[in-house]
């Protein structure tokens, strides 16, 4: 009896290291109890470098970007964006002509909810759903599996050069108001410390 109660000790032991592992993989990668820096790499570190390759883009700006926009997580959110959405609504009924690259016939057929859904950014660099018209796919693409693939080729078709000329404060700040950074005056990024922390990751990821 003493020596079966000893095995039952060690059996449940065993069982409770086992449960403290898989919960602390669980509260650590998918709740995101550590850096950033980790979880762009366990998350998205090879699809990065995949596609880094494909469309001769910086490995090491992309996983910064990803930080930046996205935290890394997994399963990253998404934000709605009003002003781009009254803009759309604007554009889709002709009072403007233009919206970036956008015509009226682009909305013709578009529902309130599409507009939406254009409206918000998605995917692990956020980029804004009406992108998906530029690159040929739906919106649901850009949160798909392939994500990472068809955000990497717009921003590679988009401002690339801006990367592969090494400026990157001029990408980043490209990425996200849609201009380089201005000559005169200060940074237009809602998040001012958004391109120095970007500047800071990538020395990081070029490291690792």
């Amino acid at each position: 009896m003493h020596y079966m109660s000893r095995k039952i000790q060690f059996l449940l032991l065993i069982v409770l290291l086992s449960l403290a592992g898989l919960y602390f993989v669980y509260t650590t990668f998918v709740n995101g109890r550590v850096g950033n820096y980790q979880l762009v790499i366990y998350n998205y570190g090879t699809e990065i470098d995949n596609a880094a390759k494909k469309y001769n883009v910086n490995a090491s700006y992309l996983k910064s970007l990803c930080a930046l926009e996205s935290s890394g997580k997994k399963r990253p959110g998404y934000r709605f964006e009003p002003k781009v959405y009254e803009k759309l609504r604007q554009l889709k009924r002709a009072e403007i002509a233009r919206y970036e690259f956008l015509v009226t016939a682009d909305l013709r057929n578009a529902s309130d909810e599409a507009l939406r859904n254009l409206a918000t950014s998605w995917g692990p660099f956020q980029l804004m759903g009406y992108k998906c018209l530029e690159l040929g796919i739906k919106v649901n693409d850009l949160k798909g599996d392939n994500s990472v693939d068809h955000s990497v080729r717009w921003i590679s078709q988009s401002y690339g050069h801006l990367i592969r000329s090494k400026r990157y404060k001029d990408a980043f700040h490209f990425h996200n108001t849609g201009r380089v950074v201005p000559l005169i005056g200060r940074y237009l990024t809602h998040d001012k410390t958004y391109i120095p922390r970007g500047i800071r990751y990538m020395e990081y990821f070029s490291k690792n």
